[in-house]
Parts: C-alpha cells; structure tokens; sequence
C-alpha cells in the first residue's frame, strides 16, 4: 500500500520544493513508496488536483499564508490531506513575507515604492 502524498505551495520561492526534489536517488527510491496526487510544480496545470479533486494521506505545504488565494489553497489541502504538515520557515514562522507585518501597510508601501 503506498501513501498518497500532496504538495502545494502559498507565498513561497518554492526552494522547500527544489530540496525535495534535489534528494536525487533517495526520492527516486521514495517514488517506490508514495504516490504523488497532487505537486503542481512537477504537473500539468490541467491535473484534477488543481481543481481539488484529490485525496492524500499527507499533505506537505510551504509558504506563509498572506492572501486570499494562499488560503485558498491551505483550505483545499486541509479538506483533501488526512495530515496536513507545514514545511520550511515560510510555512512554520512566515519568512522573509512576514517581515512585511513588522510595519504599518502604508509605511511598508512607501518604503518599499517610494512616497509618491
């Protein structure tokens, strides 16, 4: 019996997935034990994941959570994954996104376009 496996990403630069994928023979080897439901980083965009239709055991997903579609997506993956399971700085304490909360939003915006 192999486990199914979803992976999906929010406000993220996608390296959690890259390190995944950058496992070499070890994930080749993974591959034997897991079946991929839903990666959209490895699928087509017209997979039935990308529409929610999937079920997993586990579910992996990175990235801080900081829009209305990134909730979306983690709502998605929580209704579809029997274990949901954050992965990487972003998705545990925010990352580099969450520096953004530091500030007021309107002294964020003119720092970082300018006051004009």
């Amino acid at each position: 019996m192999s486990v199914r496996l979803a992976c999906d990403s929010l406000l993220t630069c996608s390296g959690c997935e890259i390190s995944l994928l950058c496992l070499g023979t070890e994930l080749i080897d993974l591959l034997g034990e897991i079946e991929l439901v839903h990666f959209p980083l490895l699928m087509d965009r017209d997979h039935p994941g990308d529409r929610g239709e999937f079920q997993a055991d586990i579910g992996l997903v990175s990235g801080g959570c900081g829009l209305d579609h990134d909730r979306e997506i983690l709502t998605r993956m929580r209704e579809n994954c029997a274990l949901l399971v954050a992965l990487g700085t972003c998705a545990t304490h925010g990352g580099i996104p969450a520096l953004r909360n530091l500030w007021p939003p309107d002294q964020t915006l003119a720092t970082v376009f300018g006051d004009d």
